[in-house]
């Protein structure tokens, strides 16, 4: 499967029985899709828009593909569409220093409001 941006890799896909186990990283930090860490540097994994941009692919060509990440699982397109966004709105740091998901990298955040 190609990805949408050059910057956006495959730092693993592996065949498990009827499905895959992805892992999405970037190739450079300074790129599209980097995510922000704890600490607020940057880092190769990718952000919460790389993986929706990534999952938004793979449900075209696949609309009734079941996913399940550490955020949620998704249930066909129409389930992913409705759901993803809530996932972005997570906190990945703590109480007291919050951090959504979405809001863990510098991308242009007009393509992703929901």
């Amino acid at each position: 499967m190609r990805l949408s941006n050059e910057n956006l890799q495959f730092k693993r896909f592996d065949a498990v029985g009827r499905g895959f186990n992805v892992t999405l990283r970037v190739a450079s930090s300074d790129g599209a899709f980097a995510k922000i860490g704890y600490s607020g540097r940057k880092t190769v994994a990718a952000c919460w828009h790389g993986h929706f941009d990534f999952l938004d692919n793979l449900f075209y060509i696949a609309p009734g593909a079941v996913v399940s990440n550490a955020h949620a699982t998704y249930h066909g397109q129409g389930d992913f569409l409705l759901n993803a966004p809530k996932a972005g709105n997570r906190n990945i740091r703590s109480i007291t220093r919050p951090l959504r998901y979405r809001d863990a990298c510098k991308c242009n955040y007009a393509l992703y409001s929901q």
